[in-house]
């Protein structure tokens, strides 16, 4: 080729250099991703060669991926919740009604399903990809789920059981036009969606189905102050930011 070595950067700045011979796309993806001084890895060149690059020297240290997150995100959070309290501020002065304690309940409730599609999508980005199906997917699975019950408590189980399995399937579709046809995850998503969405209107030419009392208390009660749903969102909150906390950065997990 017309180069023997290849230099790799972040942010502006050079984080590491690798001879052509012993490059691949696991060592330029690692230091690319890592937040390891690179002056670290700068120093590796003069070390002698070896079966094993000097490149291992900055795993044991390699962030996890909620510390890449919060430090990439920390230029542009205070503005986005600086501009989320102004329009707060704004609705509370125009609106007194939007200062109730009912009105933030509602507000909190509505927000749940919003931001468990936000969890997932967030996986999928950091592997590189995007999901736009994932609308469809929620109406085809609403409406499934009603038909499948029509009100009755003892069909909650075999609905929820129906709808995971239908998810599993769109999403495994969704990974195999990826990963096996080589599709733009977008164009990939988007088809799918098309497909979904088409499904839905074919099974719902008119009202359907029921859910019964107890299935709309996931989405609709109310235990104390805090809507049910949020503390489902809570506890989704949690559990992936532990997983992605003990996640480290590598090349299968997440995309540079």
């Amino acid at each position: 080729g017309m180069s023997d070595r290849i230099v790799v950067m972040r942010e502006g700045q050079v984080v590491g250099e690798l001879a052509v011979a012993e490059a691949t796309e696991e060592k330029i993806l690692t230091l690319a991703t890592s937040g390891d001084d690179h002056r670290t890895v700068m120093a590796s060149r003069a070390a002698p060669q070896s079966s094993q690059p000097a490149i291992s020297s900055i795993t044991p240290n390699t962030p996890s991926l909620l510390g890449r997150i919060w430090r990439s995100a920390n230029q542009t959070v205070p503005a986005i919740y600086g501009i989320l309290l102004v329009l707060v501020l704004l609705a509370a002065t125009l609106a007194p009604s939007f200062r109730t304690l009912h009105n933030l309940q509602n507000v909190l409730r509505q927000s749940v399903a919003l931001g468990l599609v936000s969890i997932g999508q967030t996986f999928v980005v950091l592997a590189g990809g995007v999901d736009i199906s994932v609308s469809s997917v929620i109406t085809l699975t609403a409406v499934l789920s009603a038909g499948i019950m029509q009100g009755r408590v003892e069909m909650i189980l075999p609905a929820l059981l129906v709808c995971l399995a239908l998810g599993g399937i769109i999403g495994a579709a969704n990974g195999w036009m990826v990963v096996k046809l080589r599709l733009p995850p977008f164009i990939a998503t988007f088809g799918t969606w098309s497909i979904v969405r088409g499904l839905v209107l074919l099974y719902t030419r008119g009202p359907v189905g029921l859910t019964p009392e107890p299935f709309r208390f996931l989405a609709a009660g109310q235990v104390g102050p805090v809507p049910f749903p949020l503390r489902i969102l809570m506890i989704a909150l949690i559990v992936s930011a532990l997983v992605l906390r003990r996640m480290k950065t590598s090349p299968p997990i997440h995309a540079a």
